[in-house]
């Protein structure tokens, strides 16, 4: 997925980025692995997109959904996730992979 953010100053701790918003994603639950696939491409002063490809998990012990139901509860949260603007150019298809 494309994701649009802004990069600012967090105040005494110093300038929140991409790093600190991956951080956030792979702290949802169910998300397993957040790759950075496309770094900092700058949009404006303060404006940045990236690429992310994100890993997750359906359904956890007890709670039974589907891929797509899962996919939806992310973004809803990524979008909560401060400094996030835009989500864009969300892959429609999944990649299932075995253990």
């Amino acid at each position: 997925m494309m994701l649009g953010y802004k990069a600012e100053s967090a105040g005494q701790s110093g300038y929140r980025g991409l790093e600190d918003i991956v951080a956030d994603i792979r702290a949802i639950p169910s998300v397993t692995v957040v790759t950075i696939m496309v770094k900092n491409q700058k949009i404006s002063e303060t404006d940045y997109i990236a690429g992310l490809k994100i890993k997750f998990i359906p359904s956890l012990p007890g709670v039974l959904r589907s891929p797509e139901d899962a996919k939806l509860k992310i973004l809803r949260m990524i979008k909560q996730t401060k400094g996030v603007r835009k989500i864009f150019k969300i892959s429609q298809g999944f990649e299932k992979t075995t253990v």
